[in-house]
């Protein structure tokens, strides 16, 4: 997997034509920063689609399922090219860490922090995260 573009929110304001059209060229997000955060994440079109095909097939299988028509299971092949987020952020990929605080945030191996749900996205994508733990007498430490 290649690194994720990170680019600072004054970057993005002074070459926006030009990190528009990295992503373009790129099949991954480019995440842009904002005191050393993700605060936004800009999408080539064709992962856009993708996510958003996969939310809608999401949504019309939970709406199935709910209703108890048959056929609401999908095979893996059609979940191949699809993620869907678990319920809670801190479940599916991120349960290998075991019980954690709900506005856990998360470090990946270039140094980001992220929220929970864009951390079980990458792990999906087989990014390495780690959660960042606060201890009372030390701020924040890597786990």
């Amino acid at each position: 997997m290649l690194p994720p573009v990170i680019v600072n929110i004054s970057r993005l304001h002074r070459e926006t034509a030009a990190v528009v059209k990295q992503a373009e060229r790129s099949d991954y997000p480019v995440f842009v920063t904002q005191h050393a955060y993700v605060a936004a994440v800009l999408l080539p079109r064709r992962l856009y689609d993708r996510l958003l095909r996969a939310a809608e097939k999401g949504a019309a299988e939970k709406g199935a399922a709910a209703r108890g028509e048959a056929g609401a299971e999908r095979g893996a092949a059609d979940a191949e090219d699809s993620w869907t987020p678990a319920a809670s952020p801190l479940e599916g990929p991120l349960a290998v860490f075991g019980p954690l605080p709900p506005r856990t945030k998360f470090l990946t191996k270039h140094g980001l922090a992220v929220d929970a749900q864009l951390a079980a996205f990458l792990m999906e994508e087989g990014e390495q995260v780690r959660p960042i733990l606060k201890r009372r007498d030390e701020g924040d430490v890597e786990w």
